[in-house]
């Protein structure tokens, strides 16, 4: 009987390596089941909406840690014009956090936008990113890295897009219903090419908060969002190109015609050889750069009496509204109206 209990012993350690196994081999094959029921049904809903849909795949693996599928050769069409091809989409799930989804687009990427919209199109070189599901928008954090960014007038070496998102839903205006953070390296653009301030905007970054539930980008939603108190807050924005750094924070609205009202506070170092560079490049006249170093100069914070520093940082208070642009109780320069596009019927 010892020799009995001992060998059970010694076989009962194995065998429940072997259950555990048994599991987990069932626990990832269910997902994968699960993972294309899920791509099933949200496919053929997108080509009942009269979307295209093409793609060769998926091509399952991943196990033990996860379900990790690649597609090849996708490509979305929809009626409206949105078109989306990359060479290849992997998508991986955690077997421990399936509302997770990690994406990876190798290859270089082209997005087009519906027609009217701008910009037209734009390219990647390749994306990686992050979905957590859940919350009232459906998703509670989003992430999304680009490299080799390029737009019809611009292009940037990486772009970082986040957004998140309560777990419940937002009633009032004066909580947050979405945060968006975005930041741009190496950023390019052919109409800046003759500004000596440097060959590139080293940095662009912008830290804002809507206030409200979020509503869609159609004028019957920003109106009733707007009614309601709905505001973006921007906590922080800044930019870095050469001298000139740009920092700045505020709250903006809409009007009753969805256009937008504000105030900035902005503060702005380096802002002379700035001028000197519009001046040089023609951008601006003269007097008029002389005038707009004076002004900001005057803005400089500095003691009584004291002159201006070399490299002074001017506070500027900005406001839009009545479609113009003002600092302070001077008027600037005219906005240029948003146009919102409604939703195409059906």
């Amino acid at each position: 009987m010892r020799g009995l209990r001992i060998s059970f012993r010694m076989l009962l350690v194995p065998l429940l390596v072997v259950v555990l196994v048994a599991a987990w081999a069932a626990w990832w094959w269910l997902s994968g089941t699960l993972f294309r029921q899920f791509l099933d049904s949200f496919v053929a809903a997108e080509r009942a909406r009269g979307t295209e849909i093409h793609f060769t795949g998926p091509r399952l693996g991943g196990f033990p840690l996860g379900v990790h599928a690649t597609f090849t050769d996708v490509a979305f069409s929809r009626p409206d014009g949105l078109s989306w091809q990359a060479p290849e989409v992997d998508v991986g799930v955690p077997l421990w956090q399936p509302g997770a989804l990690h994406l990876r687009v190798v290859g270089h990427q082209e997005l087009r936008l519906p027609a009217g919209q701008q910009p037209a199109a734009v390219t990647a070189d390749g994306a990686e990113g992050r979905l957590i599901l859940g919350g009232a928008q459906g998703f509670t954090e989003a992430r999304l890295v680009l490299s080799g960014l390029g737009l019809p007038q611009a292009t940037a070496v990486r772009v970082k897009l986040g957004f998140d998102a309560p777990a419940a839903a937002v009633t009032a205006h004066t909580d947050a219903g979405l945060v968006v953070t975005v930041t741009a390296e190496g950023i390019q653009a052919p109409a800046a090419g003759s500004l000596s301030l440097g060959p590139a905007i080293e940095s662009l970054a912008v830290t804002a908060r809507v206030m409200g539930a979020p509503p869609r980008l159609d004028p019957d939603s920003l109106s009733a969002w707007s009614r309601n108190g709905g505001t973006l807050e921007l906590d922080t924005a800044s930019l870095h190109w050469g001298p000139l750094a740009l920092g700045a924070e505020g709250s903006l609205s809409l009007d009753q015609e969805l256009q937008p009202v504000g105030s900035i506070t902005a503060e702005v170092a380096g802002f002379k050889p700035a001028i000197e560079a519009l001046v040089a490049a023609g951008w601006i006249k003269a007097k008029a750069g002389q005038t707009v170093s004076a002004v900001l100069t005057g803005l400089v914070e500095r003691p009584e009496g004291a002159p201006p520093p070399p490299n002074p940082t001017a506070r500027i208070p900005i406001s839009l509204h009545d479609r113009f642009v003002h600092i302070g109780p001077f008027r600037l320069a005219p906005l240029p109206p948003v146009v919102w596009q409604r939703p195409a019927a059906g």
